[in-house]
């Protein structure tokens, strides 16, 4: 079956199948690291941050609602489990991957890891745990924390982007998370 993602205004086409989800994973990590060459307007802040200014507030809050699609969000009627510090995230397992989502303020988090991953929830703990104690940029709009594991790469790949306005503002690395928020949290 072909399936067509939209992320950052780019376009990827592939094939699925009965590991759809892991494809999916894989798809969202090669959209970010292409994604700066599907933007040419997007500029680097620094070296770790670029910056694309959309032609509207929506399309900047769409841009974002692409990274969490990409990636694929939990369904409203997931379990719920407690990750620490009065944070209850919905799970979804499937097709090989199990995932969490929870929302801080105006941020939605996302983690997608691999069904045989046992340290699918600690990450998320973890996450939960650095961010009680850290805070990210507030965005004017939204914000998304997307982290992904895939079969086809050991490393984990963490995209971090929020919306001030009409510009967004992400980063995306091959990192843990812990290592990609703090340049986030050191952002502002």
């Amino acid at each position: 079956m072909a399936e067509t993602n939209s992320f950052f205004g780019g376009t990827a086409t592939g094939t699925t199948d009965g590991n759809q989800a892991a494809a999916s994973s894989t798809k969202t990590q090669q959209n970010a690291a292409k994604s700066s060459a599907l933007n040419p307007a997007a500029v680097k802040v620094n070296k770790d941050i670029a910056v694309h200014t959309y032609g509207s507030t929506a399309a900047a809050a769409k841009a974002i609602a692409n990274i969490e699609q990409g990636i694929g969000l939990v369904g409203p009627n997931a379990h719920t489990y407690s990750l620490g510090n009065s944070i209850r995230a919905k799970w979804a397992g499937a097709m090989g991957v199990q995932k969490y989502q929870w929302q801080e303020g105006r941020w939605t988090i996302i983690t997608s890891f691999l069904s045989t991953d046992v340290n699918a929830k600690k990450t998320a703990e973890q996450m939960v745990s650095y961010l009680h104690t850290h805070s990210l940029p507030v965005p004017k709009g939204t914000g998304t924390v997307v982290l992904s594991e895939s079969s086809n790469s050991p490393k984990l790949h963490t995209v971090i982007a929020w919306q001030v306005g009409k510009k967004v503002y992400r980063i995306s690395k091959n990192e843990g998370p812990i290592s990609v928020l703090r340049i986030a949290v050191n952002a502002h």
